[in-house]
């Protein structure tokens, strides 16, 4: 189970888990990025073991994450607390990896709402009585 949420850690770059999965995919993840940052034979037979014969996972690890993550040395992954599941009020967390596009969007820009819009209660009173 541990694996195939790896897996979709490392396909997607971003999911959302329960906290004590995602402590546990984080090491996994971290694992698999420092083996495929050697790029050779070995590293390449290292992943496929590792992920279950994937080969996508495979060569997106090497082509893509790795020359991309190439000047950090750990921490890969990061975990961002997000509100407990409505069902039985587990702890949430959304993994993102490091130099991912989804890291620009965590938070959500308020926009103000101009005071004109804004109806003030004895202004609801009046418009009622009209």
């Amino acid at each position: 189970m541990l694996k195939n949420l790896a897996i979709s850690v490392l396909i997607y770059e971003k999911v959302t888990t329960t906290k004590a999965r995602a402590k546990e995919v984080r090491a996994l993840v971290d694992k698999a990025i420092n083996i495929a940052k050697k790029n050779d034979l070995a590293a390449r037979r290292n992943l496929l073991n590792l992920f279950l014969q994937n080969k996508n996972v495979v060569n997106k690890l090497i082509n893509d994450l790795a020359p991309r993550l190439k000047d950090t040395k750990s921490g890969y992954a990061k975990l961002y607390n997000i509100s407990p599941r409505v069902g039985d009020n587990a702890p949430r967390v959304t993994i993102i990896l490091s130099k991912s596009k989804f890291l620009n969007n965590l938070t959500p820009e308020i926009k103000e709402k101009p005071e004109e819009n804004i109806v003030k209660p004895e202004e609801a009173k009046t418009k009622k009585d009209k």
